[in-house]
Formats: C-alpha cells, structure tokens, sequence
C-alpha cells in the first residue's frame, strides 16, 4: 500500500535512532551480512550483536537478554533468532530514503536489465529501483510497468515520505510477491498466491484476504492506537511534571524544615541557657538557706560555749578563794548556774547536710533524651492516594452506629509502616453538606485505622482523609432508613 504520510524526524535522527546498531555502531540495514532484528521493546540490535548475547546450548543456552538501549529483559523463547526477535524489514526502505537524501554522487541504475552503465536519473515507485535514462523509457514502453510511478532524482531528494521506497518483499519459500495475506491465527501473515494455492488453502480454514486492503486496516488500527498512547504520553508528561515540581518542593521543603530545625534548637538552647539560670539561682538560694540554718545553729552553740566558758572561769576563781564567808555566799549562785547549763538541751548533729542538696544528672539527661526521642524528630511518610482503601462495614442505616475502616498504602501498595494519627483528619458530609471531623478509635502501624459514625440522616454522605491537610482518599456511600429500606 502506497502512503503519503511524512516522516516526522530529521535524517540525522532516523540515521541515529533506526539505521544503526546500537551495540556495535555499525549499519543495521547492510542487505548482506546484517539485518535489524527487532526486540519487544521496539529497539533493534543487528544479528551480529544479537548472536554475541545468544550463549550456548540446551540447558545452558542464554534464557533472556537485556536490552542495551533501555536495559529491558527480554526471555528468548526460542531457539530460532528470527522467530525471538523478528527481523524488521522496513527499515532498508528507511536506508535507501536516507542515502538518497544525503548522497551528492551519481546514483547507479538498479535495473537488471540495464547494460549502458549509466547513471539512474529516476525512480520507479512501484519497483523501489533505480533507472537510468534508457531504462526509464523502457519501463513506460512496457505493458507491464508502463503504469508505473516514475520520480526524479531531484524529486526524490526533496521528498519528505517512503512512497518511492518500499522494496517489494518476495515469499521465502516460492520467490512471489507478497499480495495476500492470510488471517488465520496459526498464520496471520502475508503469503504469495502460490502460499495461496498450497498452504494457505481456504478450504483448510484459512481466510485469504488482499494485503493492501489488510495493510490499510492495520494501518487505521495502530493509528487509533496510537492516539490511545499519545494520550498517555500526554498523561505521563503531566505526571512528570508534577514529579519534578515535588522534587522542587522537595528541595524548598528541605531548606523551610532545617530554618525550622536550626530555629527550634537555637530556641532550646535558648530555654536550656534559661534552664541553667534558672537551676543556679535555685542552688543559691538553696544553699544559702542552708548556710543561714547552719550559721544560726552556730550562733547558738557559739552562746552556749560561752556561758559555760564563763561560768567556768567564775568557779575556777571562786575556788581560789581563800575567804570562806565569801565562797560560802557564791556557790549557791555558781551551782544554780551550773545546773541550768548543765541541763540546757542542744542538738549535737548538724542541722543542715551539703550532701543533702544535689543536682540529677543522670535523670535530666534521661529526661532530655526522652523528649528529643519523642517529640523532637523529623516526621516522614509515603501515603500514596490512588491505593488508599476505606471500607464502610455492613449497610449503614440512620441513627446506627457505622464503623469505618481506613488502609493507607505507599506506592508500592505497601501499607504505611509510620503512625500517621498525629497528622490525619477525617470528615464525613452529609446529604446537608454539613461536615463532620470523626476521632480515630483505632490506629496502629499497619495503616490500618477504624473510625465510628453515627448518621443521623439518609442519603448520601461522602467521607475525606486529610493527611498534613493534603486529600488521600475519599469515598461516598448511601446511608438507609433504620427499617433497612434504601433512600435511593
């Protein structure tokens, strides 16, 4: 089928991307010794390079191959190279376009009935060759090929489509054309009429149809197809951008969070400086308390001494004395004395200890520790929205209670290892929009989380999932009458 669809990509990219092999660098199109074997991920590797990663044999034959363009596993399901991965026949078509865009030599003529040896000054669409002058005339005198496309050589360098380049394929078993196409699923493939006539027989159950008309289907197909993916290309870029814009947030939420690290900390340190002040002053006070006690303890000790060291000196004159009448009138007041000293109660320990004031170490460390372990972290979870679940158990019916639960999953639908209760919200809507946050009842580590709710309407209520005030998931149910009758 002959199209006039352009090429879309320049020649040094068709050159780069489909006519050269990626592993070794050389030509895939070289019709004699090279082909472009196709692997399932679309890129293609010539059949010198594709049997250099084909080892061995049996059991020990290569099971898979990797593709060295976007490192793809591809198993080799089988042992014949052609039937793995399928030689990919348009791309000398892609080759002759290209040579023929680039060359600024003369073009030999490709016909095998030419013996001038000129060079070709034409193109026969159909034939996809080469003619000279001579040949050309000859090919519009004959009944066969008369009604054939012929360009210029200087038209073909200015064409932007394969329709002058499609070198006809030939069936590999019988050397016809290829004209028909069989759609029988054992077969789905374009065979020669003699394929027709042996092989293919339709009364065998095969369907033999004309390849152009097959071609021009498969054609509408894949471009419907491709539509369909050009969507998701579309899709995916939106998606891409908005990976790189987090990547960016990323960056920005890095940069807000360690201001708020550096600050938090600065700013305990700043209260552990007043906490410091605050434990000296205390100490001082405490201390001095004490020194007071101990200094008036002293004090009164210090008068007690004294007395009896005066009392003493008075006796040890009085006993000197040699004037008996005069002694006689002084002991009465010196024992009088005596007694009351000897009698008069004192505390013979301290009353104040300095290893009875001290300071906890090891417990305001602890302490310290404990809340830095807890409460000063950098928090983190990967909450992916599209897998998040929420299951309404049984048929909620009005003014009974209803239990929620609620699974959140990463991206891998793995469920959260992190407790996420500290940053979740959950709300119900009813039918009168009027929004409710509903309290957690059950939380654990696995993501999984159970709140209860009781409706006091019908109808439909709609519950949220909030998480750091982002939206994670949400679902509507229908909420029935209490004798079970739907409001629907």
């Amino acid at each position: 089928m002959e199209s006039d669809r352009p090429l879309r990509f320049s020649s040094n990219e068709i050159e780069a991307e489909f006519l050269t092999c990626p592993v070794c660098k050389g030509n895939l199109v070289n019709r004699d010794t090279s082909r472009a074997h196709l692997l399932p991920c679309l890129h293609a590797i010539c059949k010198s390079c594709l049997l250099i990663n084909i080892r061995g044999e049996g059991q020990n034959r290569t099971q898979k191959i990797n593709c060295v363009v976007c490192g793809e596993g591809h198993d080799l399901k089988s042992s014949n190279v052609k039937d793995a991965f399928p030689v990919d026949n348009t791309r000398p078509d892609l080759w002759e376009y290209i040579q023929t865009k680039k060359t600024t030599a003369a073009i030999d003529c490709a016909s095998v009935n030419c013996n001038n040896g000129k060079n070709a000054t034409a193109r026969c669409v159909d034939c996809a060759e080469f003619l000279c002058d001579d040949c050309t005339l000859a090919h519009q005198r004959n009944s066969k090929t008369s009604h054939h496309g012929i360009l210029d050589i200087s038209e073909l360098k200015e064409t932007e489509n394969l329709k002058a380049f499609h070198k006809p394929l030939a069936c590999s078993l019988h050397g016809e054309p290829l004209l028909c196409y069989c759609l029988k699923v054992s077969c789905q493939k374009p065979v020669c009429f003699m394929c027709v006539l042996t092989s293919c027989k339709e009364s065998e159950g095969h369907t033999i149809i004309s390849l152009e008309e097959t071609v021009a289907q498969l054609k509408l197909d894949l471009e419907q197809q491709m539509k369909t993916l050009g969507t998701k290309k579309h899709e995916i870029q939106k998606v891409g951008t908005l990976v790189e814009r987090e990547v960016e947030k990323l960056e920005e939420r890095k940069e807000m969070l360690e201001s708020d690290i550096d600050s938090t900390i600065d700013g305990m340190i700043i209260m552990l400086e007043s906490k410091r002040a605050e434990l000296k002053t205390t100490l001082r006070k405490k201390i001095d308390n004490k020194r007071q006690h101990l200094n008036e303890q002293k004090k009164s000790l210090d008068g007690k001494g004294a007395s009896i060291s005066q009392g003493l000196r008075l006796a040890e004159t009085a006993l000197c004395s040699t004037n008996n009448a005069a002694f006689s009138q002084l002991e009465n007041p010196i024992r009088k004395r005596f007694d009351r000293l000897e009698h008069d109660p004192f505390d013979r320990k301290p009353h104040e200890r300095a290893a009875q004031i001290k300071f906890d170490t090891l417990n305001a460390k602890q302490a310290l520790q404990k809340i830095l372990n807890e409460s000063v972290e950098v928090w983190s979870t990967s909450v992916f929205p599209p897998f998040t679940t929420i299951e309404i158990y049984g048929e909620p019916r009005e003014n009974t209670l209803a239990k929620i639960s609620i699974c959140l999953h990463d991206y891998q639908k793995h469920p959260v290892d992190q407790d996420v209760s500290a940053g979740l919200k959950i709300f119900i809507v009813d039918p009168s929009e009027k929004k409710m946050e509903l309290q957690l009842t059950k939380g654990n580590l696995s993501g999984d989380l159970l709140v209860s709710y009781v409706p006091f309407s019908t109808g439909k209520h709609e519950i949220s999932v909030e998480l750091l005030g982002e939206d994670v998931g949400r679902k509507a149910f229908i909420v029935d009458c209490a004798d079970g009758k739907n409001t629907q």
